[in-house]
């Protein structure tokens, strides 16, 4: 497991965890309409990815505190610069 430091280069690494974020989101949005072996893995993958998310969202929230939910896909370049950032909701849904 990666130690991740804010004085050091620990706000970078927190980009991958949004990217990870983004992936699942992708991956979500698209899965109802994927050709899959069965109903019940495409069940089970959508809820891998909903963990995976979950898992990434307490990363973040137990090294930054307050960070904005994301359920959506975003566009790679989103600045995310309007979106709103609470510790407590995320508490609430994770």
């Amino acid at each position: 497991m990666q130690i991740i430091r804010i004085g050091e280069k620990g706000i970078e690494h927190r980009g991958i965890f949004f990217r990870n974020i983004r992936r699942c989101n992708l991956f979500i949005s698209r899965i109802d309409n994927a050709v899959v072996p069965t109903e019940q893995d495409r069940v089970h993958w959508k809820a891998e990815a909903r963990v995976l998310r979950a898992y990434y969202y307490w990363e973040l929230i137990s090294r930054f505190g307050g960070v904005p939910l994301i359920t959506e896909v975003l566009p790679v370049d989103y600045d995310g610069a309007d979106l709103r950032r609470s510790h407590s909701r995320l508490v609430q849904i994770l």
